[in-house]
């Protein structure tokens, strides 16, 4: 664990969150399960 993995780990996690969050915001199914489950 020096410079590279560090960030480059932060970075791929951050990208896949963010494909992950793209994925669910754009599924309808998703949005719905998640506020049924969220009750």
């Amino acid at each position: 664990m020096d410079t590279i993995w560090g960030p480059a780990l932060d970075a791929e996690v951050a990208y896949r969150q963010e494909v992950v969050r793209a994925a669910v915001r754009g599924s309808d199914l998703g949005w719905r399960w998640r506020r049924h489950r969220r009750r």
